[in-house]
């Protein structure tokens, strides 16, 4: 056989099977790609299942060192009496509290309690040097402390203030506070008299003829 036929022939099978080749490789390319698209979904996938809620909103599910103002319902009638537990929530160890509370003194009437005192307190706390009230203005100060070296860890109900509704409208209950400062509402850390306190919860009460 002529070299010149043996060249001509290999061209005609190489130019038949190099399309061949090409269909080949681009299978191969979409075939990887797929499969890396699958893997780095998958990847993803479980990633997004094993991250915490918190974490991927920014909102942390529980505050912790709270104290809040609740009640057991936010409507009443004039003349009806309206209890409002305040309750102090931490995971410190804490020397005592300071809480000084606001109210609307031309809808709420402050009951006292039999010693005359502003809030009826709970067992947090061993003493409560502070109780009292300015009716005019509006304004509760109460203080609980500890007689433990070792501090306490306060959770529950620090004490009750018995309003009765003596107008209609809203009237708001709120506690002072701003974060950081010691001179308002806080709870002090036992041996660092550092104010803990991060969070306070108010109330809106409409009163109703």
């Amino acid at each position: 056989m002529e070299l010149s036929n043996i060249k001509t022939k290999l061209a005609t099978f190489l130019g038949n099977i190099k399309p061949l080749y090409v269909i080949i490789f681009v299978v191969i390319v979409i075939a990887i790609q797929g499969a890396w698209a699958y893997q780095a979904l998958r990847v993803t996938d479980q990633f997004e299942q094993s991250e915490p809620k918190s974490n991927k909103t920014g909102i942390e599910t529980k505050a912790l060192n709270t104290i809040s103002l609740t009640v057991p319902k936010t409507d009443f009638k004039v003349g009806e009496m309206i209890p409002v537990g305040i309750n102090i929530e931490s995971d410190k160890t804490t020397a005592g509290a300071d809480i000084i509370i606001h109210y609307d003194a031309n809808l709420l009437a402050l009951t006292p309690t039999s010693s005359k005192s502003a809030v009826t307190v709970g067992t947090l706390y061993d003493e409560y040097p502070i109780n009292q009230s300015e009716s005019k203005s509006g304004v509760i100060t109460v203080s609980g402390i500890t007689n433990n070296i070792a501090g306490v860890i306060p959770n529950g109900l620090f004490g009750t203030i018995l309003f009765q509704a003596k107008a209609a409208g809203s009237a708001k209950v709120f506690i002072e506070f701003t974060k950081g400062k010691t001179n308002d509402s806080n709870i002090i850390e036992n041996k660092k008299s550092a104010d803990v306190l991060e969070q306070v919860k108010n109330l809106d009460l409409k009163i109703n003829q």
